[in-house]
């Protein structure tokens, strides 16, 4: 097991590969506990403020071994577990990533997907289908998820949104929209 420096709190405090935190001057480790979405926290001081702070563990070991947190980033637990935050399990990823691999890992699943914009005073969204619903499942449907996967590859290697319109026999702004993922947000973008 190896120690680092939590970061902004060097000489005082030590992250551990394994997903420790200990007071260097007493050894003791830190006690985790769980947040209401199952993600451990320490309570360490924090100096900026002077007082103590609940952290994530997770965040705390990947800024000891994976350096400081880049603008935007959050910590991904590799296999899904997130009570391990063993430096080896966890990566820097964007949102978007981090929700791609919650999806393809299956801790997530879509139950109503919306995709259309907000009703004027309504507060809610419009546009919206269940999982059920999705795809070739909904009866409104004129594209197969095969053909989806195809008009996705071809816009890759730079067809014309026009073009492929009138080849599927779909509207312009269909095109885009599953471009964009507004539209069979479900099937994985290259």
């Amino acid at each position: 097991m190896i120690w680092k420096p939590v970061l902004g709190l060097e000489g005082a405090y030590e992250a551990s590969s394994a997903g420790d935190i200990r007071n260097i001057k007493t050894g003791v480790i830190r006690k985790a506990s769980p947040t209401y979405k199952g993600y451990l926290t320490v309570q360490i001081p924090c100096p900026m403020e002077g007082r103590h702070k609940n952290r994530t563990v997770h965040g705390v070991v990947a800024e000891a071994f994976l350096g400081p947190r880049p603008v935007g980033f959050q910590v991904n637990h590799l296999d899904g577990n997130k009570a391990n935050n063993a430096v080896e399990n966890l990566e820097w990823v964007t949102p978007s990533q981090n929700m791609r691999h919650a999806f393809s890992a299956g801790l997530r699943k879509a139950s109503y997907v919306t995709s259309g914009s907000r009703r004027p005073g309504s507060g809610r969204k419009s546009g919206g289908v269940y999982e059920s619903q999705l795809g070739e499942a909904n009866p409104n449907s004129r594209l197969t998820e095969a053909e989806v996967v195809q008009i996705l590859a071809k816009l890759a290697s730079g067809a014309k949104q026009s073009h492929l319109a009138a080849e599927y026999g779909v509207s312009k702004p269909m095109i885009h929209a599953i471009k964009s993922g507004t539209r069979w947000p479900h099937i994985p973008r290259p």
